[in-house]
């Protein structure tokens, strides 16, 4: 259709950020475009970082297990967007239009909730593996707590410069921790 005239059905990658990659026409619809929000001031970014203990970081679990089910809604939402959108290209570009607005809302909100969960002091580490990391201190040591989506609490660490890979079983004593 000539409203589409420049674009590419192959499309354009444009973003890959936590597992969703964003697909988005080359066209330029008018100043319709995608824009990623810069909204990542979470506290594991501020002057001061938070640590946890191994008993704070298991209290707020809750809390972060609910965030993080919300990130995953969104991401849902996300692709279900995309697809429309993908599948509008052939249609009205009033038709086309919608769809990507409504990608652009859904892909804020997503952000958003990124953000809500990294505002708590935790870091995403994976969110299709579930991999969320609490900073820590063992001794005089920053470490991570490691806790994986449906863990019941949070039962391993691993070094600062390691990973998921490398995690080990906690101590039973939580004197250690700071």
């Amino acid at each position: 259709p000539p409203h589409m005239r420049g674009y590419t059905t192959s499309a354009d990658l444009i973003s890959t950020c936590s597992g969703v990659n964003l697909r988005l026409p080359g066209a330029d619809l008018g100043g319709v475009r995608t824009q990623i929000p810069k909204i990542f001031n979470s506290k594991l970014h501020m002057e001061r970082m938070v640590f946890f203990t191994v008993a704070e970081a298991n209290a707020i679990l809750p809390d972060v297990v609910k965030k993080f089910e919300m990130i995953l809604a969104k991401k849902s939402s996300v692709s279900r967007a995309q697809a429309r959108v993908e599948s509008a290209i052939n249609s009205s570009l009033s038709d086309f239009v919608a769809a990507k607005q409504q990608l652009n809302q859904v892909v804020t909100e997503y952000y958003l909730a990124i953000q809500t969960l990294e505002e708590t002091g935790v870091a995403i580490k994976s969110i299709e593996q579930g991999l969320l990391d609490f900073p820590a201190k063992m001794f005089d040591d920053e470490v991570w707590l490691c806790w994986k989506y449906n863990e019941e609490k949070i039962a391993f660490w691993h070094e600062k410069d390691s990973g998921f890979i490398n995690r080990k079983p906690l101590a039973t004593s939580d004197k250690s921790w700071v």
